[in-house]
């Protein structure tokens, strides 16, 4: 009889959600109190369950309200735009951004940390940023108001310092943020390993992809002549290294998408991107008082999100392609030579090409003191390249 008054149960709930609140009550009217066990050897009875069963139909029809007057809300916010989304300032300096704000929204603003920086409203279309005497980071949340609902709009990131001779790690580490990473990126740190070269404030991981842990900061050295090396002279370094699984845990560390996908090195060029990747290979550009470790080069995967955090958007993008699939490059189809990475304009998935073309909609040489590119040369980075090289 339970069994039955279940199955009784399940067609009647289906007809509540389905039909609607008449039919809901015309059988609460007409209902007798018919009790049944539920697994967890409690008794309820079949009006009880309906009752709250209704009661959940009625507030996921609400929710599905909200949800699309909140996507409407999401269009009005996306009005909003910001003439910086980042700023850096020395002590005591202040800096105006402009707020274009065409369907005149309600705007209010605050500071995360009052001691950092204070922000002050002039109007609903700017906003000052006021620097104190205090080392240190602060994001300025844009709160804005519609139909009597205030959300928080937009975000700028400061970041303070002395502004004092050339920046120290400790500093940088001290006031870089990734919301304000943006206007720091390509200024030079103090940092000086056996090695020696000029280094730069390169990226930080707001999540940890790369396995350092959450904000974590990464310097990378200039470009310089005198430090080159030939891929055919590391084509097997893996294979013969005497710590195979420290490189390996470096490679994939580095390369978390290759590491998902792929993840064992056996061809040519993960070899060679091996070389790049393992720690034990560059300890001359380690100073282990104020860095983790270094390696030889920045992933694909760190290079673009680097540079996708620099422009403030996901402009490029990376993906890893099996050999032999074919890609879509500046000149022409062609066919990806080992398992490697490819990037495109994020906008146009289909479109991928190789390192060795300059983006034709975007200039990498002169941006952020040239960290990401130097003009008429070509960079090595520590991942497999789809075209083998």
């Amino acid at each position: 009889m339970k069994k039955n008054i279940t199955k009784i149960l399940l067609i009647i709930a289906v007809i509540t959600v389905c039909i609607g609140a008449k039919v809901y009550a015309d059988y609460v009217m007409n209902a007798s109190e018919v009790e049944y066990t539920k697994s967890d050897s409690s008794k309820v009875s079949v009006k009880a369950a309906l009752d709250d069963l209704y009661t959940k139909s009625q507030k996921l029809n609400e929710m599905y309200v909200d949800l699309y007057e909140l996507d409407s809300y999401l269009d009005e916010l996306d009005t909003l735009e910001l003439s910086k989304t980042a700023v850096g300032l020395t002590y005591t300096e202040s800096q105006s951004v402009t707020i274009i704000n065409p369907n005149s929204l309600e705007i209010t603003v605050e500071s995360s940390d009052s001691t950092v920086a204070t922000v002050t409203k002039n109007s609903n279309t700017q906003v000052t940023i006021n620097a104190l005497s205090k080392e240190g980071s602060a994001v300025i949340k844009v709160k804005a108001t519609v139909d009597n609902i205030t959300f928080v709009a937009k975000k700028i990131g400061v970041g303070v310092w002395s502004g004092s001779g050339t920046m120290s790690v400790a500093t940088a580490k001290n006031i870089i943020i990734p919301e304000n990473i943006s206007v720091f990126q390509g200024t030079e740190v103090s940092y000086s390993p056996i090695g020696g070269g000029t280094w730069r404030i390169f990226y930080c991981d707001k999540t940890g992809k790369y396995g350092d842990g959450e904000g974590t900061l990464y310097i990378k050295r200039d470009y310089n002549s005198s430090t080159t090396m030939s891929d055919s002279s590391y084509g097997t370094y893996y294979t013969k290294s005497s710590n195979p699984s420290e490189v390996l845990a470096d490679m994939r560390k580095i390369n978390p998408q290759w590491s998902a996908v792929d993840g064992t090195i056996d061809a040519r060029n993960e070899n060679v991107a091996s070389y790049l990747c393992y720690h034990g290979a560059w300890t001359s550009y380690l100073d282990s008082s104020i860095a983790e470790y270094a390696i030889g080069s920045p992933s694909v995967e760190m290079y673009i999100d680097a540079w996708n955090q620099y422009k403030g958007s996901k402009l490029l993008d990376y993906k890893l392609v099996a050999s032999g699939a074919t890609l879509y490059a500046s000149n022409g189809t062609a066919s990806a030579g080992a398992n490697g990475y490819a990037y495109a304009p994020a906008y146009v998935s289909t479109s991928i090409t190789d390192f060795n073309y300059k983006s034709a909609v975007h200039s990498l040489i002169t941006d952020a003191n040239s960290m990401f590119m130097t003009s008429g040369k070509f960079w090595w980075l520590a991942s497999p390249s789809c075209y083998n090289r």
